[in-house]
C-alpha cells in the first residue's frame, strides 16, 4: 500500500473555509465534534473556570504561569470574547515562539543518538525561536532542518542531523517519525510486521542521507562540530581538486598513460572506494578513469563510510549488500546515484513538505492538538499513517487542511485550537463522561508539565536562581560559553524532561525529582519569607492571613484556594511558632503537590 498524495480531495473535505480565520475553524471544529455527542448521546465537560484556562493558555502559549495579579482581573472581567482575545495577546509575544521553541527540542534531541547532542542543543533552540518568531512556516522550518550544514553552534538548524552524528539510518527513521509520525524506522531489517512497508522503503529513503557528515572540531573552544556535505571534490583534495583537477589527476596517474587504475589509487582514500567510482565514472567501461570521466563523476568518495546507500544483505550480512537509489517511499519521488549531498536532502525537503503530501500537515496537527488538548487524534502521537484510524478523523482533515491552506503557520494552528471548546474543557469529576474512541475529547486531560514549565513554575514562586559561578558555569554569548551550561534551567530541564512524544498517561514523576522539590537548593534554599522575593513580597503586601493564603495559591496555582484549604492553611498558622515560617511552609507544600507540576 502507497499513501496517495491528494492535494485536491483533501482540500475538498472542508473548501475554503479552511483559510479562515482561528475563531471561525474553531467553531467549526466545535460544530463537528458536538454533532457526533449528540448523535451518541453523550455529554461533554463544561467549559473550565477562568482561572483554569488562563493558566492553561499561559503555559501552553507563552511556557510560564500567568501573574496573580492577571488572574484575578481575568476572571472578574465581564468582556465578552476574553478568552479569544487573551489567546490574542499571548500569540503577538515572542514568547510562544520560544515555549514551542522548547517542546521541539525536547522531542528532538530527547532521541538523540549523539553523545555531544547537548553542544547543539541551545543553538538549536534559539535559532527555531527566531525563525518562529519571524513568521517561518513549518515547510520552512522542516526544510532547513534537513539541509542545514555549518557549525552547530552558530547555526541551529544542524541540530537535527547533528542529534543523529549524521547516521543516515539514524536519521531516516527521525524524518520518518517525526515530520510524517510513520514509525518507518520498523521495516530496518524486514518488512514492517504490522503496517504494508517494506525494507526497501525504509533503505530508499536512508539513501538520501549517505553523504552527510557531522566532523568533530575538539580544539576549538568551546569543542563544537561541523555539518558538511562529503563530495567529490573534497575527497580529491578539496578547493584544490575544484580549482585544478588536472593536478590531482596526474598525481594519481603514476605510470602516466592518461588514466587512473585501482592499482595507481590503492594506497589513497579514493583507493577506499574505486570500484564505486568506476561504476559511476568508467563511461567506457575500460577498467580505468580518464581525466574527463573524473571531471564527470558525480559520485562523493569516501571518507571512512560509503557515500551511496547499500541495503544489507540478510542472508550474507559480509557483503556489502545492494546499491540503493534515494527515492520518497510515499509517492516515489527519488534521485539518481550519484546525486549530490545537498540536492538529495532539498529533494526530500521537497517532497515531505509538498502540499499534496497529506502526513506531514497531519502529524503536526496531530502533535500539537495532543500537546494542547490532552490526547491526540491518533496515539501514539508519532505512530500514525494510512493503517492507523484517527478518531474525529474528520475534525484533523479540517485543522490540516486549513494548516496547509495558511502556509503550515504554527501560530495559526495553534490559536484555532486553543479557541476550540475542546480546548477549554474542564477535567472531568466522574465517569459520566465516555471516553470511547467515538466520542472523543470529551474532558479536559490533566497532563505532566514539560520541564520549562516546571523551571517557570518554580521561578514565579522563590524567584530567578542565581547561576553558579565560574569555572562551572559561563554560557557566554547565545550560549556559546566555554564550560557546559549548568545554569538552574538546564538543570531542572535535564530532570524533569521527558519525550514529548511519550503518551501522557505513560508520563510520571520519579523520587529524583520529589527529592529535588522537596530538599533541592533551588526551590528549599529560596522559599524565604523575608526579603525582596515573591513570597517577601505577600507577606509585606497582604493584611490578614486570609488575604496571604489567597495571594499564595494566585501565585503557586493561578487559583484561589478552596474555603477549606483556606481554613487548614490558616490554622496551621495559628498554631505554628512562627508566622513567617509557617508561611514558609505552606509554601513549600504547595509546591510539593502534584497540581503545582500538572496542566490542569
Amino acid at each position: 500500500m502507497r499513501l496517495e498524495f491528494l492535494p485536491l480531495a483533501f482540500a475538498a473535505l472542508v473548501g475554503s473555509s479552511a483559510a479562515a480565520e482561528p475563531i471561525t475553524v474553531a467553531r467549526e471544529v466545535d460544530q463537528l465534534l458536538n454533532a457526533r455527542y449528540e448523535s451518541l448521546g453523550v455529554t461533554a465537560a463544561p467549559a473550565c473556570s477562568d482561572e483554569d484556562f488562563l493558566r492553561r493558555v499561559a503555559f501552553d502559549l507563552a511556557g510560564r504561569p500567568p501573574k496573580a495579579h492577571g488572574v484575578v482581573k481575568f476572571a472578574k472581567s465581564n468582556e465578552p470574547g476574553k478568552r479569544s482575545r487573551a489567546i490574542e495577546i499571548y500569540l503577538e509575544r515572542d514568547e510562544w515562539a520560544a515555549n514551542w521553541a522548547s517542546y521541539w527540542r525536547e522531542v528532538i534531541f530527547s532521541r538523540a543518538t549523539n553523545q555531544r547532542a547537548a553542544q547543539g542543543s541551545n543553538s538549536f533552540e534559539e535559532w527555531l525561536a527566531s525563525r518562529l518568531a519571524d513568521g517561518a512556516g513549518w515547510d520552512d522550518v522542516t526544510t532547513e532542518l534537513l539541509t542545514a550544514t555549518g557549525d552547530v553552534r552558530e547555526n541551529g538548524a544542524t541540530g537535527f542531523i547533528f542529534a543523529h552524528d549524521g547516521n543516515a539510518e539514524e536519521l531516516a527513521g527521525e524524518v520518518s517519525r517525526i515530520f510524517l509520525g510513520i514509525q518507518i524506522q520498523c521495516a530496518n531489517c524486514h518488512d514492517h510486521p504490522y503496517d504494508s512497508w517494506k525494507r526497501d522503503d525504509f533503505h530508499t529513503l536512508a539513501a538520501f542521507f549517505p553523504r552527510v557528515r557531522v566532523r568533530p572540531q575538539p580544539m576549538s573552544v568551546p569543542p563544537t562540530a561541523e555539518v558538511v556535505s562529503f563530495d567529490l571534490g573534497q575527497a580529491l583534495g578539496g578547493s584544490m581538486f575544484r580549482s585544478n583537477p588536472k593536478f590531482i589527476f596526474n598525481r594519481l596517474d603514476k605510470n602516466g598513460d592518461g588514466s587512473i587504475s585501482k592499482d595507481e589509487v590503492a594506497e589513497t582514500d579514493l583507493g577506499k572506494n574505486f570500484g564505486l567510482l568506476m561504476l559511476y565514472g568508467d563511461k567506457n567501461k575500460d577498467g580505468a578513469i580518464s581525466l574527463e570521466e573524473l571531471k564527470a563523476a558525480p559520485m562523493p568518495m569516501n571518507e571512512n563510510r560509503r557515500t551511496e546507500w547499500y541495503k544489507s544483505d540478510l542472508s550474507d550480512p559480509s557483503t556489502p549488500g545492494e546499491v540503493t537509489r534515494p527515492r520518497f517511499f510515499l509517492d516515489g519521488v527519488g534521485a539518481q546515484l550519484g546525486t549530490n549531498d545537498l540536492n538529495r536532502r532539498r529533494l526530500l525537503a521537497v517532497a515531505i513538505t509538498d502540499p499534496g503530501n497529506v502526513w506531514f500537515a497531519r502529524a503536526t496537527v496531530n502533535r500539537v492538538w495532543n500537546e494542547l488538548v490532552g490526547s491526540g487524534f491518533y496515539a501514539p502521537v508519532d505512530d500514525i499513517g494510512p493503517e492507523r484510524d484517527a478518531v474525529a478523523s474528520d475534525v484533523l482533515d479540517l485543522l490540516a487542511t486549513g494548516f496547509t491552506d495558511r502556509g503550515y503557520d504554527l501560530k495559526w494552528l495553534l490559536a484555532t485550537i486553543a479557541n476550540t471548546q475542546a480546548y477549554q474543557r474542564s477535567v472531568a469529576t466522574s465517569q459520566l463522561v465516555s471516553t470511547a474512541s467515538d466520542a472523543p475529547f470529551l474532558t479536559a486531560t490533566p497532563t505532566r508539565m514539560r520541564a520549562d514549565h516546571v523551571y517557570a513554575a518554580i521561578v514565579q514562586v522563590v524567584g530567578e536562581p542565581t547561576p553558579p559561578r565560574l569555572p562551572f558555569f559561563n554560557r557566554g554569548e547565545k550560549g556559546k560559553g566555554r564550560y557546559a551550561d549548568r545554569s538552574p534551567r538546564r538543570q531542572i530541564v535535564e530532570l524533569f524532561g521527558f519525550d514529548p512524544s511519550t503518551p501522557h498517561d505513560e508520563v510520571a514523576g520519579d523520587v529524583t525529582q520529589s527529592l529535588f522539590l522537596m530538599n533541592g537548593s533551588i526551590v528549599q534554599g529560596r522559599i524565604r519569607a523575608e526579603g525582596d522575593g515573591p513570597l517577601a513580597t505577600i507577606v509585606k503586601e497582604s493584611g490578614t492571613t486570609e488575604e496571604l493564603v489567597d495571594q499564595l495559591y494566585l501565585l503557586a496555582l493561578s487559583r484561589h484556594p478552596t474555603s477549606a484549604e483556606t481554613s487548614f492553611c490558616v490554622d496551621y498558622v495559628k498554631s505554628a511558632p512562627s508566622r513567617l515560617d509557617a508561611y514558609e511552609d505552606l509554601a513549600w507544600s504547595i509546591m510539593n503537590s502534584a497540581e503545582f507540576v500538572t496542566r490542569r
